[in-house]
């Protein structure tokens, strides 16, 4: 397809028509104004509530696997707009945020209890040793077993 031939293609700035590459919307002519919309950015007012719920269910369900369609869905979101909204307000990615939230509740249990490092990882959700060990060395610079001897002798 030609140049003059893109040219006589449409485009709905408001819904975007698949099929248009990149080049075809640099040399449609673009009225004025229209361009200024694409560069708003984006209001997130109002969106506090969703992440905020998700937290909360992430909170009580930590110990269980959680994915982030589900938690998404818990909030009646999408998963890809949850994604982006949660990222936004938090900083962190949602699997950044619960792995920080299990390491917190992994470092109570190593500090008030004896269980076995094996029990406190399934309890607080994660799955398999190593990715719990490498996550919770990522955010605590130590082992969970450096972690556990430094408590104080009770």
């Amino acid at each position: 397809m030609g140049r003059a031939a893109r040219a006589a293609i449409p485009f709905d700035y408001n819904n975007g028509r698949p099929g248009l590459s990149i080049t075809d919307l640099c040399i449609w002519p673009v009225p004025a104004g229209k361009a200024v919309a694409f560069l708003k950015p984006c209001d997130l007012s109002g969106t506090a509530g969703p992440v905020r719920e998700a937290q909360a269910y992430v909170a009580a369900h930590y110990g269980q696997k959680l994915t982030l369609r589900e938690v998404a869905g818990a909030v009646h979101l999408s998963k890809n707009y949850f994604s982006f909204l949660f990222r936004a307000q938090t900083g962190l990615t949602f699997t950044q945020y619960v792995n920080r939230l299990r390491v917190e509740k992994s470092k109570e249990y190593l500090r008030c209890t004896s269980l076995p490092i094996v029990e406190v990882m399934l309890r607080v959700g994660f799955e398999d040793q190593s990715y719990f060990s490498k996550v919770f060395k990522q955010n605590t610079r130590l082992s969970p077993g450096q972690y556990r001897a430094q408590r104080p002798a009770s």
